[in-house]
């Protein structure tokens, strides 16, 4: 039995920690349980939770274990913990400054300490937290040798692999075989980008951007053919004078070639229709193209009135009609069931959303109603969405340029179902 000195609880002699002990749950695990052990024996116990319970308070704890910092003490107990040797009821270490624990079976801890080794045997889940100071051992860098990874560039590796384990706080049965993932992974980041560096390869006078790059900054950035053929000899001079080699050379010169060609702001003007690849790139993202040829001539009257200026009326316009699509998906009625309209009827909010986005004036939307609904109660025709309709008649009737004074003409100077059929006005 140790013997302390005084209250302090520290011993009077070196501590005797069990081979066999340290064999199974690890040196520093062996060393902390057997300090609780023997300072248990001279701490008052309660009973409680049906077990015998000690406390340690730091001052005891700063004694009896001076080559830990705090975090290494709160590291060990919850090994021992997980281990299922030592149960704890106080609060992490760091926060709460004191020890409360009880073993998990006292006879298991008498001073023979072949019973602890054999209590630790049992264990069925064997996780710990990781060291400070830890290092894989000889069967882990054997087996990164045989991947054919120096032990040089695996060892460099440790440093941030214990910080990264430390900060997170969570245990692991076998940190060689996390640590083996972590430097394979680090070793295939490094060959990729050695690969990727050997495939750069420097400029050569005659280089042009490939048929698609050009197609691209034409089309989709309005940067005319004239001034990138200007652009190209001054982005060859520029790179065999700095050297280098970019990963890419044609994102390169696109890149450079957007950087510059600021290009002008400019009015939007009367018949204005976007480019074909505008038109193309919404149709595969699922618009459907009788919706954005209804909504060109809404969009352009809508800017050709307020006079702005814009660098890129294709990307405005992809982004107008993309929030009304959205709204006008909710504002569809999904029963198949055709109906004759109600004499009642009004279009739901979701109508007037779109109509919001499409820049169309509420007022002039609502004072066309009544006469929607009358002409097709007199028609005595049923459809599944009569939402889908007015948002059509509405949008057609804004687009024509007649806002607020044909609100005032009769229905019978309009076929409505002209209006509702006729397409021309898009073309």
């Amino acid at each position: 039995m140790s013997n302390y000195s005084g209250s302090s609880l520290v011993p009077d002699r070196p501590l005797v920690v069990s081979v066999e002990l340290a064999c199974q749950i690890g040196l520093e695990e062996a060393t902390l349980l057997t300090l609780l052990h023997d300072a248990a024996r001279y701490l008052p116990c309660q009973q409680k939770l049906g077990g015998q319970w000690f406390t340690l308070e730091e001052p005891l704890v700063s004694q009896l274990m001076p080559f830990w910092q705090n975090l290494d003490v709160q590291r060990l107990l919850n090994n021992l913990k997980a281990k299922g040797v030592l149960a704890l009821a106080s609060a992490p270490y760091g926060q709460s400054k004191q020890i409360t624990f009880s073993f998990s079976s006292r006879k298991t801890f008498s001073q023979d300490s072949a019973s602890a080794a054999d209590h630790a045997a049992k264990v069925i889940a064997s996780v710990n937290y990781i060291a400070p100071g830890w290092q894989p051992d000889s069967d882990t860098l054997s087996r990164i040798h045989q991947l054919n990874i120096p032990q040089d560039f695996a060892l460099s590796q440790v440093g941030e692999f214990v910080l990264y384990w430390r900060e997170r706080n969570e245990p692991a049965r076998a940190w060689g075989s996390k640590f083996l993932k972590h430097v394979l992974a680090r070793w295939r980041e490094q060959e990729a980008k050695h690969a990727i560096k050997q495939r750069q390869k420097p400029i050569h006078f005659d280089w042009r951007p490939s048929p698609e790059v050009i197609h691209a900054l034409v089309n989709s950035a309005g940067i005319e053919t004239k001034k990138i053929e200007e652009l190209i000899p001054k982005f060859v001079h520029y790179w065999l004078m700095h050297g280098g080699a970019p990963e890419n050379w044609n994102l390169e010169f696109h890149n450079y070639a957007m950087r510059n060609t600021a290009r002008a702001q400019l009015p939007i003007f009367k018949g204005w229709r976007p480019s074909e690849d505008t038109l193309d790139v919404m149709v595969r993202a699922g618009t459907s193209r009788e919706f954005i040829e209804d909504a060109i001539p809404e969009f352009e009257l809508y800017w050709r009135e307020q006079k702005v200026e814009s660098d890129n009326w294709n990307r405005k316009f992809r982004e107008h009609v993309q929030r009304q699509w959205l709204s006008y998906q909710s504002a569809l009625e999904h029963d198949t069931i055709p109906r004759r309209i109600p004499a009642n009827w009004q279009p739901s909010d979701d109508v007037y959303d779109v109509l919001r986005l499409a820049n169309i004036d509420l007022a002039f939307a609502k004072a066309l109603l009544p006469e929607f609904v009358i002409y097709w109660r007199d028609s005595n025709q049923v459809y599944h969405s009569w939402n889908t309709r007015f948002l059509q008649y509405v949008k057609k009737r804004w687009a024509s340029g007649e806002k607020s004074a044909s609100v005032q003409r009769s229905t019978r100077e309009i076929s409505l179902v002209d209006e509702l059929t006729d397409r021309s006005w898009a073309q």
